[in-house]
C-alpha cells in the first residue's frame, strides 16, 4: 500500500537525516533540534490511518511510538493513567472518588514502580526502551505545552472539556497502567462477591441459577480423549430454566453497585489451521478480541520497524492505549492473537480485625495502616481547584489487603459470618510480574519456539494465544496460578473463604507449566479457543 503523509501530521513529523521514506516520499523535519533520542526516525501514516514508525534502532522506534501514541491518544492515554493512579477525582470530582480508592487500594502506582524496579535490575536494555517510549509521549507533550501543536480534544478549555495539559510521563506510569489491565484480565471478583452474597442469602441457590461454578473439567480447545486426572467436583444438576436465571444474574450484577466488576456479556475467539490443511502449504490464522467499540477505541494500530538498519522489530498490530509494545499482530515471521484465559488467581477471606492485628489462619498477623490522599475537583471549578481527601487503606504483608468498604457492592454484613469484620484479598499481580515485557519478546520472535518462550513468561494477564509461523501452529498459556491443591479436599476458591482454617491459604507454590492449557500442531490440524 502507498504510504502517504496526511496533512495534519506533517508538521510533527519527527524526522533528522533523512531526506526520503522508505517509499521515495518526502518528509518534513520537526521544528528546532531533536529530542534525545529522536534522530533518524521517521514517522508515516497510511491509507487506514495506521502510523509506521521507521527508526535506526529499537530504542529509536519506542521513542517515535510513543510520540506517535501521544499525537493520537493523549487525552484518552491521561485517563487511563489517572485510573491506575488513582487520580481521576482530581479533574471529574467526587463521582470519581470511590474509583480512586479501588486504585489505590490495589495500589497500581506501587506496582508498577516495582515491576519497572525489577525490568531494570533483570533486563536493563529492556527496560531502556520503555524508557525511550515514555520520551517520545514528553516530547508530544511538551509541543502541547508551548503551543507548538493544539490541546487534542477533551483537554482544551471548550465546554465540557477538562482544561489541563498532562504532567510528563514516567516508564512506571506505562507499567501501572499495564497492571491495571492485566487486573481486568484476571478479575474474578466480580462473580466471587455475587457468589458469596448468594449463597448466603438463599444457600440453594448453586441449585437453581447457573452461576459459574467450576462444573467440570474445562479445556479451550478439545481433546480427542477425556483427562485421567480429573479432580473437581460436580455440583447438582441444575433444574430452573437457565436463561431465565441468567437473566436475573446478570441484572444482579449490573445493580450491584459501582464498585462491581460486572463487565457486559461478550466472547472472544481465535483458530489457526495447519499448512497441511491449506492450498499453499502454510498455516491461516485468525482472532477477534471482541473489544468494545467504545470511543475512542481501546486499541491503537502500529507498525515498528527498525530491521532495516539492524534492530530486531518489523512488527504490526494493535496495542492497548497506555502501554507501549505491540500485544496482538505479527511480524516478518510469527504471527499471534488472543482470548482471555481466566486463571483463578484471585481469592477472598473472611477475617476479623481488631485495631491493627488480623487473625488469619489461627494466629494474629500485622495489618499495617496506609494513609493517602486524593485530591477531589470541586464541582463547577475549574482544574486545578482542589479539596483534599485522607483516606486509610490497610496492608497485610504476606496475605493482600482489606478491601475497602467503599469498594464492596454490598454491606459487609451480607458477606460475612459472625465475628468476621473484614474481606482479605490476594492477587498474583501484587508481587512483580513480567508481562508488560512479555510482549516485546513476542514482537521479536522469529518462530513458534521463541513465540511460546515470550508466552511462558507472562504471569498475571493470562490469555489464550494462538500462534503460527511459516511450519507450525501452537496454543499456549502464561500464567502464574496458585497450586491449591486437590480441589475435592477443599472449598472451591469461587466463593469468600473462611480465614480460620490454613489450608484455605496459598502456600507459594504455583502449577506446574504442564498443568497449564497447551497444544501444539495437534493431529487433527487446526486449533481454537
Amino acid at each position: 500500500m502507498r504510504l502517504s503523509v496526511a496533512p495534519w501530521i506533517a508538521s510533527s513529523l519527527l524526522v533528522a537525516g533523512c531526506s526520503t521514506s522508505p517509499t521515495g516520499g518526502p518528509t518534513v523535519a520537526a521544528k528546532g533540534a531533536p529530542a534525545p533520542g529522536a534522530a533518524g526516525i521517521e514517522l508515516l501514516t497510511d491509507d487506514l490511518g495506521i502510523t509506521h514508525v521507521y527508526g535506526p534502532t529499537d530504542a529509536a522506534v519506542f521513542y517515535g511510538a510513543g510520540y506517535s501514541m501521544a499525537r493520537d491518544r493523549l487525552f484518552q492515554m491521561e485517563l487511563m493513567r489517572r485510573r491506575a493512579l488513582g487520580t481521576s477525582a482530581e479533574v471529574f470530582g467526587k463521582a470519581a472518588l470511590k474509583e480512586d480508592i479501588g486504585a489505590r487500594a490495589f495500589a497500581f502506582a506501587r506496582l508498577g514502580q516495582q515491576d519497572f524496579a525489577a525490568a531494570r535490575v533483570a533486563v536493563p536494555e529492556e527496560a531502556a526502551l520503555v524508557e525511550a517510549w515514555a520520551r517520545g509521549v514528553n516530547q508530544r507533550i511538551d509541543e502541547v505545552r508551548d503551543g507548538r501543536a493544539p490541546r487534542p480534544y477533551g483537554l482544551g478549555d471548550g465546554p465540557g472539556e477538562l482544561g489541563f495539559v498532562p504532567e510528563p510521563w514516567t516508564p512506571e506510569h506505562a507499567f501501572a497502567i499495564g497492571k491495571l489491565l492485566n487486573f481486568g484480565l484476571s478479575n474474578t471478583l466480580d462473580h466471587e462477591l455475587l457468589a458469596s452474597v448468594l449463597l448466603k442469602l438463599a444457600p440453594d441457590f448453586a441449585r437453581k441459577v447457573p452461576i459459574s461454578l467450576p462444573a467440570e473439567d474445562d479445556f479451550s480447545t478439545p481433546r480427542t480423549t477425556a483427562p485421567t486426572d480429573r479432580e473437581s467436583v460436580a455440583p447438582p444438576l441444575v433444574t430452573a430454566d437457565q436463561r431465565n436465571a441468567a437473566e436475573a444474574l446478570e441484572h444482579l450484577a449490573r445493580s450491584a453497585g459501582p464498585w462491581s466488576f460486572a463487565s457486559e456479556s461478550g466472547f472472544s475467539n481465535n483458530w489457526a489451521v495447519a499448512g497441511a490443511l491449506t492450498d499453499n502449504g502454510r498455516p491461516l490464522l485468525a482472532g477477534d478480541p471482541h473489544q468494545q467499540a467504545t470511543n475512542p477505541v481501546r486499541l491503537w494500530p502500529l507498525h515498528m520497524h527498525s530491521a532495516a538498519h539492524g534492530g530486531t522489530l518489523d512488527v504490526a498490530g494493535f496495542a492497548f492505549v497506555g502501554p507501549p509494545t505491540v500485544q496482538l499482530g505479527h511480524n516478518a515471521r510469527v504471527a499471534w492473537t488472543a482470548t482471555t484465559a481466566y486463571p483463578d488467581i484471585m481469592d477472598m477471606w473472611e477475617v476479623g480485625v481488631i485495631g491493627t492485628k488480623a487473625w488469619i489462619a489461627g494466629r494474629l498477623v500485622d495489618v499495617v495502616p496506609r494513609k493517602e490522599r486524593v485530591r477531589v475537583r470541586r464541582e463547577g471549578e475549574p482544574y486545578g481547584r482542589n479539596d483534599e481527601e485522607t483516606i486509610t487503606l490497610r496492608d497485610v504483608p504476606g496475605y493482600g489487603i482489606l478491601l475497602p468498604d467503599e469498594f464492596l457492592p454490598f454491606p459487609a454484613f451480607l458477606l460475612l459470618s459472625l465475628g468476621k469484620n473484614a474481606v482479605l484479598f490476594n492477587w498474583e499481580g501484587f508481587a512483580p510480574s513480567r508481562e508488560a515485557l512479555a510482549y516485546l519478546r513476542m514482537d521479536r520472535a522469529r518462530n513458534v519456539d521463541e513465540l511460546e518462550a515470550a508466552i511462558d513468561t507472562i504471569e498475571v494477564g493470562a490469555q489464550n494465544f494462538v500462534g503460527a509461523d511459516a511450519k507450525s501452529i501452537t496454543y499456549r498459556v502464561g500464567a502464574r496460578v496458585p497450586d491449591r491443591g486437590r480441589p475435592g479436599a477443599r472449598p472451591m476458591p469461587w466463593r469468600i473463604l473462611s480465614g480460620d482454617n490454613p489450608a484455605h491459604f496459598w502456600t507459594g507454590a504455583h502449577l506446574d507449566a504442564s498443568r497449564l492449557p497447551r497444544d501444539r500442531d495437534p493431529a487433527r490440524g487446526y486449533l481454537y479457543t
